[in-house]
């Protein structure tokens, strides 16, 4: 799997923004977090930390189970329905 899976749509060739936007969303979070902690010296907050990054993972899981424009050729078992 590469990162063009991740972020294009199920031709693989459109990229989608709420894919793109997660990422960029959840790589944005750790660059912060581990800026506060090595360049500013502030003590890291695990608890804070855990719950911040699982609500954005949570919400990306919500936004692809709500995905529902997925075309029937690409199907579970690769058959057309």
């Amino acid at each position: 799997m590469s990162l063009k899976d991740l972020i294009t749509d199920y031709d693989g060739e459109t990229l989608e923004t709420g894919r793109v936007a997660a990422i960029v969303g959840i790589a944005a979070f750790i660059v912060l977090a581990a800026w506060g902690v090595i360049a500013q010296g502030k003590d890291f907050d695990m608890q804070a930390f855990g719950i911040g990054f699982g609500s954005l993972v949570g919400g990306l899981g919500v936004y692809l189970m709500g995905d529902k424009s997925k075309p029937k050729e690409h199907a579970p078992g690769g058959e057309a329905q």
